[in-house]
């Protein structure tokens, strides 16, 4: 349960109650036997990935990044790094969390969504807090 690995979420724009943006992470750690109580102690790095404003869609969707256990790993996210992917749905006003199937199709879209996020979110930070602190992705994840 300790072992560092990127949970992605996958929700509709319109499911992701604005007031309450920790409601899908709390959906995750709760329907993993995970304490929600785990987001108070910085094991956690959360990042929230906005539908691209740029390309039309019809039914546009959000992901919430979860890098769990974050403090425990450092470098880059090879193409066999644990992750997870789930589909998240507001139903009867709950949130409600769906795996995918296993299978060529799935594996296909985790390696095309993480080549978009691994990218833009690199381990347990932000580009952004790379820049601040004057280094690289290479060069903060690999201290």
């Amino acid at each position: 349960m300790d072992q560092p690995k990127r949970i992605i979420l996958r929700l509709q724009e319109a499911d992701l109650n604005e007031a309450d943006l920790y409601e899908p992470v709390r959906l995750y750690l709760e329907k993993n036997g995970r304490s929600i109580e785990e987001l108070d102690t910085g094991r956690h790095f959360i990042h929230i990935q906005p539908p691209n404003p740029d390309i039309p869609q019809v039914d546009p969707k959000l992901h919430v990044v979860i890098d769990l256990e974050a403090d425990k790993y450092s470098g880059k996210l090879g193409p066999d790094f644990p992750c997870e992917v789930y589909r998240v749905r507001r139903v009867d006003g709950m949130l409600v969390m769906f795996g995918f199937k296993d299978g060529a199709w799935y594996r296909n879209f985790v390696c095309k969504l993480r080549s978009i996020i691994d990218d833009v979110y690199p381990w347990g930070k932000t580009k952004r807090d790379l820049r601040l602190s004057g280094g690289t992705s290479a060069q903060a994840l690999e201290s």
